[in-house]
């Protein structure tokens, strides 16, 4: 794993310096809205979240001083734009911390329909998925002719510029797109995957925060006062973008 990691992190210094496209979404989730940067180039991609604050585009990002220094506002992830598999930088859980977790996401099975619509100023398919619990419509644009897309959505032929799910949960409007910038990856980002190597597999990751859910629930519980009937509470991750996961489908091994 060491060897593949290294070979990863060679090609992405020589992708660092290199043309990127850089592609703004806004997302909307309930009433939080922030912004997930889409920089991606020849060899690699990077989904670049920002929550903590507005930003008017990718320029003044990555001149932003507090963002560039401090070790907080770190998140995201990143693959090679011909694999699978996202490396993704992850909360804690509890007190009990991760350095990467890698998720091997399965190809998306689109049905792709005849409307269309604009996004941006593009012509736009619309194409219909499932994806871990949650039934999503997605504008692409063959005009853009890349697999790609926000957080982990791809697998279409061409530029995902906005996707939604059907209970307008999680909402990703492309907002800005720049060809062929010079502006860099920041260098936060490379120093993070260059200096934490420890994989956990998405799936172990998962089980673990089930567990630690379950465990806040029914401690809660356990600290009502007498007399006090809590209701039925929702499933542990009824309401997190990813409900349901294509592992819970397999028998487990023996």
């Amino acid at each position: 794993m060491r060897i593949i990691l290294c070979l990863f992190f060679l090609t992405f210094v020589k992708g660092v310096k290199s043309q990127n496209t850089i592609v703004e979404y806004t997302v909307q989730q309930d009433d939080q809205q922030y912004s997930d940067y889409l920089v991606y180039n020849q060899i690699e991609l990077y989904n670049i979240i920002i929550a903590h604050k507005s930003f008017k585009n990718y320029l003044e990002l990555i001149n932003d001083k507090e963002y560039l220094e401090s070790v907080r506002y770190t998140s995201g992830s990143k693959r090679n734009v011909d694999s699978n598999t996202f490396y993704i930088i992850p909360r804690a859980i509890g007190k009990q911390k991760f350095e990467v977790l890698e998720d091997n996401v399965p190809n998306f099975k689109w049905k792709i329909s005849d409307k269309q619509e604009t996004v941006l100023n593009y012509p736009c398919r619309i194409a219909y998925t499932e994806f871990r619990g949650r039934n999503y419509k997605a504008w692409f644009t063959t005009e853009i002719p890349k697999s790609l897309g926000p957080w982990k959505f791809f697998g279409l032929p061409g530029l995902i510029l906005k996707v939604q799910d059907e209970d307008l949960k999680f909402i990703y409007t492309a907002v800005r797109i720049d060809f062929n910038s010079s502006e860099f990856i920041p260098q936060k980002f490379v120093k993070y995957f260059q200096n934490n190597t420890k994989i956990t597999s998405y799936k172990d990751f998962i089980k673990l925060d089930n567990i630690y859910s379950t465990e806040l629930v029914e401690k809660y519980r356990a600290n009502l006062p007498a007399g006090v009937v809590l209701g039925e509470t929702p499933a542990i991750r009824s309401l997190s973008i990813e409900r349901t996961f294509e592992w819970e489908k397999q028998p487990e091994k023996p």
